[in-house]
């Protein structure tokens, strides 16, 4: 079935410019790769909208060009100069100028709502100078956690789980990808991590252990001396000392010796579980948005 895409994106103030240039700087090599027609258009009267319009042979030839590095090269450039405001609707072509005859199949492909144009599908290749999953390291808890009689082994587990979530969302990001969010909206994937790190270190090592610990003003918004790959390595240490202090405290209803929280082991794991799973959900929509990638 030829494929058909139609989708808007807006650029932030007086940017449009150089967004289309940017779209159209792979173009040439965009047939070879299965499509027939690519147009970028602006609008007479919105300075920041752009308009693509894409048809192809079929949605595997356009889901396979995503994966092109020219692509991903020319994604992650794009994103920090866009609002994070798509629309977006899939096709099925029935003909038209210029447009080779389709196959007799019309029925329509079920639709993404994401913003195709700057997508990328799971397991597309990074961009040059973006940090691999393998760079990264295999985030812990990467399979969903099974059952087991020992509360604190399952309390674990899916703190574990969750905190994979997390990773697998950071993973093939640039510095500058990893910095975008929409503007006014949401959260970058930089701080999310960063964040989550100051969580279990404010809990762990200040509520249960009695260590002085602090809340950075600029948690959520790291300065630049910060990388994404700093900011993973140092949320994967943490983890494994969360871990093992939970480990050796072993009994969940040993109090906190933080006087301003008068709780226990137990409510701080569960409160854990509770603030890395909100962000991993939140990790996911900024993750959506910034190139398409969905998925646990």
């Amino acid at each position: 079935m030829t494929y058909g895409y139609t989708g808007t994106m807006r650029t932030k103030p007086g940017h449009r410019d150089e967004v289309t240039a940017i779209l159209l700087s792979g173009a040439d090599g965009l047939r070879s790769a299965g499509c027939q027609l690519y147009v970028v258009a602006v609008s007479a009267d919105d300075p920041d909208l752009i308009h693509v319009n894409e048809v192809w042979d079929s949605k595997q030839s356009h889901d396979a060009s995503l994966q092109l590095p020219q692509t991903r090269a020319a994604i992650g450039r794009a994103m920090p100069l866009l609002t994070g405001e798509f629309t977006s609707q899939e096709l099925a072509v029935v003909g038209g100028l210029g447009v080779a005859r389709p196959l007799e199949s019309t029925s329509l492909p079920a639709s993404t709502g994401l913003p195709e144009g700057a997508g990328s599908p799971e397991g597309a290749s990074s961009p040059e100078g973006a940090s691999s999953p393998e760079d990264l390291g295999s985030p812990e808890g990467a399979g969903f956690p099974e059952g087991t009689g020992d509360e604190v082994e399952l309390y674990l587990r899916w703190l574990g789980f969750l905190r994979g979530a997390v990773l697998r969302k950071a993973a093939g990001l640039t510095d500058e990808q990893a910095r975008w969010h929409p503007e006014g909206k949401l959260l970058p994937l930089l701080g999310i991590v960063n964040h989550l790190t100051g969580v279990e270190t404010r809990w762990i090592d200040g509520a249960m252990l009695g260590r002085p610990t602090e809340k950075p003003a600029d948690e959520y918004t790291p300065g630049a001396d910060l990388t994404i790959g700093a900011a993973v390595d140092a949320y994967r240490r943490r983890a494994e000392q969360t871990d093992a202090a939970v480990r050796e405290i072993a009994d969940l209803s040993t109090p906190a010796r933080d006087d301003d929280k008068d709780t226990d082991l137990r409510f701080v794991l569960l409160h854990l579980i509770n603030e890395t799973g909100r962000h991993a959900g939140h990790a996911d929509a900024t993750r959506e948005l910034l190139d398409g990638l969905t998925g646990e």
